[in-house]
Order: C-alpha cells, then sequence, then structure tokens
C-alpha cells in the first residue's frame, strides 16, 4: 500500500503533454506555434519545443516538408496546403 501511494505522489500532472497537445492542434489549424512552457526553469522553453518538434516527427512525418521549424526562435508553424490561417498564438 505504501508503494502505491508514493507511486501516485510522484506522478506528473500531464501539464506538459496537453501543451505538447494543443501546440500541435494549433499548428495544425495554422497557428504559429511558440515555445513557452508552464515551467520556470530557463530551459523548459526549449524542452517544450523539442517535444513538440520530437512529436510531430513521430507521429505526423508525412507533414515535416510544410512545416517551418525555427530553433533559434521557438517556433513551430505550417506551410503550404495545409496552412489555414497564420494567427500567432503562445500557450
Amino acid at each position: 500500500m505504501i508503494e502505491k501511494e508514493a507511486e501516485i505522489l510522484e506522478r506528473r500532472t500531464g501539464r506538459t503533454t496537453r501543451q505538447v497537445d494543443q501546440a500541435i492542434q494549433d499548428i495544425f489549424e495554422g497557428h504559429i506555434f511558440t515555445a513557452k512552457d508552464h515551467h520556470p526553469h530557463p530551459d523548459s522553453n526549449k524542452r517544450l519545443f523539442h517535444l513538440v518538434v520530437s512529436r510531430l516527427s513521430r507521429e505526423h512525418g508525412h507533414v515535416l516538408g510544410y512545416l517551418k521549424i525555427d530553433a533559434d526562435n521557438l517556433q513551430v508553424s505550417i506551410n503550404g496546403i495545409l496552412k489555414n490561417n497564420p494567427i500567432t498564438r503562445t500557450i
């Protein structure tokens, strides 16, 4: 029983996963994703950016040629025929 309680206490909230999910949805809707993580650590924005790019390449590799990935500004957007309207959204 104690191990179960400790395991539950060490679970994460899933907030980063939800941020990645929302970012990918926004990108496919034509928005420009700018990585801005909820965590205050200095590298957290870079980590979020890399999580989004990694998930896109794993699960949506067929659209990689349409993506504009700007690692300097931590932004991802979609170009070409899949692009709807370029509204910038930071999550």
